[in-house]
């Protein structure tokens, strides 16, 4: 047999094999539609309080998939690769959750006359225990290449190491939460007080000076972004 024919074999086989991966991920992208349109319609008829979150959720995992979004990444391409495109964009979210947040808060509680424990969310002491969370979670998702959102989307495209990932991230929260966090509750977050701007400084103060915050560090990553 000829080389050219062996080639034109290896091109024709290649093909083949092509055309049955997209016919098996076609089946599959029906499948999981079927079921995403069952569930909901499940939630639905129940009135389910998840008939709104699963739809949501489904849609913010295929907006995350398509635009590879992951704090992981936003911080570390701009230290090895040099791009800031990710890190520009979860400043962008940043901004668009203050907005958000600014929103509920006001209408919901008396903005001249309220109490912390009034306040919408959870609020928590910064001090020690930001540090020292903050170090471990960056450490444990740039060692494991993802962080949870990172993982959940890169699961979903089929990288089966990530499973294992998930379980120590599942495992790990389990443990930390149910039975080391009265321990570090105790230590380093018991009696600390919570420091909440818009108690300090106004609802509205508060705002500008978080966006602009924000906008400065957006400014900073698009220059440093365009140097690299």
């Amino acid at each position: 047999m000829t080389s050219e024919r062996i080639e034109a074999l290896k091109k024709r086989r290649e093909k083949e094999r092509n055309q049955m991966t997209n016919r098996n991920q076609n089946l599959y992208a029906w499948l999981l539609l079927a079921a995403v349109i069952l569930l909901s319609t499940a939630l639905l008829v129940n009135q389910s309080p998840y008939m709104w979150v699963f739809p949501i959720g489904i849609m913010l995992g295929f907006t995350l998939e398509r635009s590879r979004f992951c704090f992981a990444a936003a911080v570390r391409n701009p230290l090895i690769v040099g791009t800031t495109k990710l890190l520009q964009a979860v400043i962008l979210a940043l901004m668009v959750s203050t907005l958000g947040f600014f929103i509920l808060q006001i209408v919901t509680v008396d903005i001249n006359n309220f109490q912390i424990s009034e306040i919408p969310g959870s609020l928590r002491p910064v001090g020690w225990n930001t540090v020292i969370g903050g170090i471990l979670f960056g450490t444990g998702m740039v060692i494991a290449g993802g962080c949870a959102s990172g993982t959940l989307m890169r699961i979903g495209e089929g990288f089966t190491l990530q499973i294992v990932v998930l379980g120590a991230f599942v495992g790990g929260s389990v443990l930390s939460g149910v039975f080391h966090y009265p321990f570090w509750h105790d230590l380093l977050i018991e009696g600390r007080t919570v420091i909440y701007l818009p108690q300090l400084i106004g609802f509205f103060p508060a705002l500008i000076l978080q966006l602009s915050v924000l906008g400065i560090l957006f400014a900073a990553a698009r220059k440093l972004g365009k140097m690299r």
